[in-house]
């Protein structure tokens, strides 16, 4: 009888576990669930999103500057000057509330098919500089966990 050749362990790849918001490339989402409940989908870059990237089809800036000097509004004029239109400031209160309750959020954007893997820029989000997304997401964990506002 013939012995069975060595057997090894399978490779196994970890699962991805995602934060509660993610920021995905217009092709992407959630490939799993950790909660029964579907993640809420924003799409960031649309004409009518109070929060979208308004730098990001302006002749002349590339897609880096753009997202730097979105990071720069939302931080400085709309944050530190209270200068924060009423559409945007309703929005980022939405999200707070389900962040604070647990909810999943996708925040997609069509500037990418799939997030890319860039190095930060000097961004106040400390996030990758691919997408606008990110300085999105620190913006509402900041306001979730550092607000005195009712949100």
């Amino acid at each position: 009888m013939r012995a069975l050749p060595h057997m090894t362990k399978p490779e196994v790849h970890p699962k991805k576990y995602f934060d509660q918001i993610e920021i995905f490339g217009s092709m992407e989402k959630r490939s799993w669930i950790h909660d029964p409940k579907s993640p809420k989908r924003f799409f960031i870059n649309e004409a009518k999103c109070p929060v979208r990237n308004p730098f990001d089809r302006i002749d002349g800036v590339v897609r880096e500057e753009g997202i730097k000097l979105f990071d720069n509004l939302v931080w400085q004029q709309w944050h530190e000057d209270g200068q924060m239109p009423k559409s945007a400031k309703k929005w980022f209160k939405e999200r707070v509330k389900e962040f604070k309750a647990g909810t999943d959020i996708d925040l997609v954007c069509n500037c990418r098919r799939f997030r890319g893997h860039d190095d930060a820029l000097g961004l106040q989000a400390k996030y990758p500089c691919d997408c606008h997304g990110y300085t999105l997401k620190k913006y509402i964990e900041f306001l979730a966990n550092n607000s005195n506002m009712d949100y």
